[in-house]
């Protein structure tokens, strides 16, 4: 499972393992620690009494709500994610779940901004340059 955040919106993509488990287990989750006394968790739980995803922090967790027949929907269909937006004090905030496809080919728009590994150099202590290893 992995976890992005871009302004205002969440983005969460699930391997397939990830999506199995979720659906056999009803959550999945992971957490980050930062120390021994700090960390960051966030799960994705399945819940049949919401008509639509939800998404809070609680404590030191992120926890995202889905209800529990669209995410079976979404795991046996061809849709690619699972979108919900809230509105507050002139805020668009967004949630997105998604399938966790592999990298099939690169958009200029998509890469615009992306660091390229065979364009990396690694200075030395020597004042050299090598190339980042792959």
């Amino acid at each position: 499972m992995k976890l992005r955040f871009l302004e205002d919106s969440i983005r969460v993509r699930l391997k397939r393992s990830d999506l199995r488990r979720l659906l056999d287990t009803g959550a999945i989750g992971q957490t980050t620690r930062f120390d021994m006394n700090q960390h960051l968790a966030y799960e994705v739980v399945l819940d049949d009494s919401i008509d639509a995803p939800d998404w809070r922090i609680l404590q030191h967790t992120i926890r995202i709500t889905l209800p529990t027949n669209t995410a079976w929907r979404w795991a046996e269909g061809d849709e690619v994610g699972i979108y919900a937006t809230r509105e507050f004090d002139g805020v668009s905030a967004s949630l997105i779940v998604e399938k966790d496809f592999s990298c099939r080919h690169e958009t200029l728009s998509c890469t615009r901004d992306s660091f390229h590994p065979e364009a990396l150099t690694i200075r030395s202590t020597d004042g050299s340059d090598a190339p980042v290893p792959a």
